[in-house]
């Protein structure tokens, strides 16, 4: 009888844990934000101090749903999807991370705040650097991805660097209409994927020395089996001022949808304890 109490009892309790969860994600403000030339689709979820989810390139704010729920428990998580992604418009002109992080900055503008925690993956992790170089004042901590500084063997496996120049635009294109549902602009998908291709080749262009200014908090996570080399974590962790590194194990480039607990666990660790710099000696 006790057995089959419990067992009752500890289904019921792991019901209300996914039906919280999924009543997380799906409870949220859409905003449509003008920057610039473009129109941004933003999500917000819960409330208390902003955290912002910039997704990865070529795909969606969707990416983030394994973080939703456990981040929009203690933040006010905003999710853009980036100009030509998702439910965002696209106008054929040049994608940079300059640009990118403009539209970041309009998003917080209209949404009347002043700074920010920030996680960014791959090319979302990109964007929050440009934004920690030019305007360290709207970031409160930020936590980079499997991102880069720059689009070479050191940085990035090489694999993956041919695998992008020998794109088919044809075929990407179908890939891509399948994943941005609702997208406003399906007549640029090849302009889009055409000035994508381009960026993820030639940008960002940074050396490692030169984030050695950035002095936000830091929290430099990366795969151990993902497109961005360790040594390049490494590098990225050695010249930052004020980081912590992490490297998920067993993981490769998208570790927030394999390794999801222990990405959301090391994230809220970050976050909420006051960050302390620790002397090596």
């Amino acid at each position: 009888m006790h057995k089959k109490l419990y067992f009752t009892i500890t289904l019921l309790f792991l019901f209300h844990i996914v039906n919280y969860a999924q009543n997380t994600k799906d409870t949220y403000t859409a905003y449509s934000i003008v920057s610039d030339d473009v129109t941004l689709y933003c999500r917000v979820y819960g409330s208390g101090t902003p955290l912002f989810l910039l997704h990865g390139a070529m795909v969606t704010m969707s990416d983030w749903e394994n973080q939703i729920p456990a981040l929009s428990q203690k933040y006010k998580v905003i999710c853009i999807d980036s100009r030509g992604h998702g439910k965002s418009t696209f106008t054929d002109r040049e994608i940079t991370y300059k640009i990118m992080s403009s539209d970041v900055i309009n998003v917080m503008l209209e949404l009347k705040i002043d700074s920010a925690h920030f996680v960014g993956f791959g090319d979302g992790g990109n964007i929050v650097v440009q934004l920690a170089m030019d305007h360290p004042e709207m970031i409160m901590k930020m936590a980079l991805i499997n991102s880069n500084l720059k689009p070479t063997p050191e940085a990035v496996y090489p694999y993956f660097l041919q695998k992008v120049k020998d794109w088919d635009i044809k075929k990407m294109t179908t890939v891509i209409k399948e994943r941005f549902i609702g997208n406003p602009n399906p007549e640029l998908f090849e302009a889009f994927i055409s000035r994508m291709q381009y960026m993820l080749l030639n940008e960002p262009n940074y050396l490692a020395t030169d984030i050695k200014g950035i002095k936000n908090p830091t929290l430099i996570m990366a795969s151990d089996y993902g497109l961005v080399t360790v040594k390049h974590a490494f590098d990225m962790f050695d010249n930052l001022q004020n980081a912590y590194l992490c490297i998920i194990p067993g993981a490769k480039h998208s570790c927030i949808k394999q390794q999801p607990k222990l990405v959301n666990e090391t994230l809220l660790n970050f976050f909420t304890k006051p960050f302390e710099k620790i002397e090596r000696y």
